[in-house]
């Protein structure tokens, strides 16, 4: 069984019988200099490119990528490292850093140029490179070098081209010489870099494995250190993109994370979040929220940020845009800040009733002395790092019931000198004691 399984899979994988050495070599050699119609092409490609980018056209960029004859020299570069030849490599190395220049150059005058030069879309989606992309540019390497050595040509190369994007990256990085923004050509070159560097491999394990004939034949020592070296470098260039792909997933989960604490939290009263705003850094994440709806008091916030850690999100600082201001109405669209102005009205009126019956809890709570007089007395004993502490009671309403509620706030005051990880683990020590020792669910610790 398994020995027709395996003569099946030869049958449907076998190359040999199919594959022209000869003419492949002769073809990639002849393509892969840049003069005559070359240089033609790649200066056309390299415009179409700029257009698409500049006006966030993907249908010019395909254009662009179609045409454009950058992949010839990076198939030489493979295809002389597997067949040992040197004077191909010479070749071929001075043609590919032609042919870059040469984009780069045109890209660059382009954009200095353009009235339009914004960021597109297209522009930035090319100055983040994953692991991904480096899969893409590996097989689209193999698909295009199996195409190109076949006797009888097939129509892959086009979907290679396309598919390996090589041009639009390397414009990119143009753009990012005329802005004068370094993030986005290392970006962008990268991207261009990485793409190069493996379809050139591919092209040397495919000819390796195709037998393809040495022109001059290494010893076995020197064809260690060249699978030695290649593997290495390899390596070390495919590791930034690990890092950005990882960074990727993060800010994916993270999105996934708060879609689902929004929809838990915010659902099920008559608050409504048109839009939000997550912006991500070392120490704190920011959680922009743009909403209509009943009036959510200050204190829910602070309930909000401790309870968005069951839905994993960790060191989240929320802040809610309940009225919309002129400059943050401009995150929305039109007609959705129309909707937001309509329903404010009604809502807020229903609002003031609410707060009066709130206010009223509110004085009964503040009324509660001998809690204060206790806390005061047995804190100072329990940390002798404080100084002073006062306790109020504050009226808030219950997210998922709608329905009035008290929350503890316990505002402490610490003696000079200490550190903010100290501070940090004073807070929590406190919470936990003053819950546990007044029997209390709700309570905030905050600082005057």
């Amino acid at each position: 069984m398994l020995k027709s399984v395996t003569l099946f899979l030869k049958r449907i994988f076998s190359l040999y019988g199919t594959t022209d050495a000869l003419g492949t070599i002769e073809s990639i050699r002849n393509s892969a200099t840049i003069r005559g119609y070359n240089g033609w092409l790649l200066v056309a490609s390299s415009m179409l490119a700029c257009i698409g980018l500049d006006q966030n056209s993907a249908a010019v960029i395909i254009g662009a990528m179609l045409i454009s004859p950058l992949m010839s020299p990076i198939l030489g570069l493979g295809l002389a490292v597997g067949i040992n030849d040197r004077d191909l490599l010479i070749s071929a190395l001075r043609n590919f850093f032609i042919a870059m220049g040469a984009s780069l150059l045109v890209s660059t005058v382009y954009f200095l140029l353009t009235p339009l030069g914004d960021p597109t879309e297209q522009i930035i989606a090319r100055t983040r490179p994953t692991t991904l992309d480096v899969l893409v540019a590996f097989f689209g390497g193999v698909a295009g070098v199996v195409a190109g050595s076949r006797k009888d040509k097939t129509n892959a190369i086009p979907g290679v081209a396309i598919a390996t994007a090589l041009m639009p990256p390397l414009c990119v990085a143009g753009y990012g010489i005329a802005k004068f923004d370094m993030e986005i050509f290392f970006g962008a070159f990268y991207l261009f870099f990485l793409n190069s560097v493996f379809i050139a491999l591919a092209t040397f394990l495919i000819v390796r494995y195709l037998g393809f004939p040495y022109v001059s034949y290494p010893d076995n020592e020197t064809r260690r250190k060249a699978v030695r070296y290649i593997s290495v470098f390899s390596f070390l260039l495919v590791l930034p993109s690990g890092v950005v792909m990882y960074a990727l997933l993060k800010e994916i989960r993270t999105e996934q994370h708060v879609n689902q604490f929004l929809d838990s939290e915010f659902s099920k009263g008559s608050r409504k979040i048109i839009d939000y705003e997550l912006t991500l850094t070392d120490s704190v994440n920011y959680l922009k929220l743009f909403m209509t709806g009943r009036f959510l008091p200050i204190d829910s916030v602070a309930i909000l940020e401790a309870k968005s850690t069951e839905y994993r999100l960790k060191n989240i600082h929320l802040e809610c845009i309940q009225d919309l201001p002129p400059l943050d109405g401009n995150n929305l669209a039109n007609q959705t800040k129309l909707t937001v102005i309509k329903e404010l009205q009604p809502l807020m009126e229903a609002q003031n009733q609410k707060l009066d019956s709130l206010r009223a809890l509110l004085e009964v709570k503040r009324q509660d002395k001998s809690t204060t007089q206790t806390l005061q007395k047995e804190g100072r004993v329990v940390f002798p790092e404080l100084e002073d502490i006062l306790l109020s009671f504050e009226a808030v309403e219950v997210l998922s019931t709608g329905k009035a509620d008290t929350l503890a706030v316990v505002i402490p005051t610490w003696k000079k000198g200490m550190s903010a990880t100290n501070l940090r683990k004073l807070d929590l020590k406190m919470l936990a004691w003053v819950k546990t020792r007044f029997e209390l669910d709700s309570v905030v610790v905050a600082h005057r």
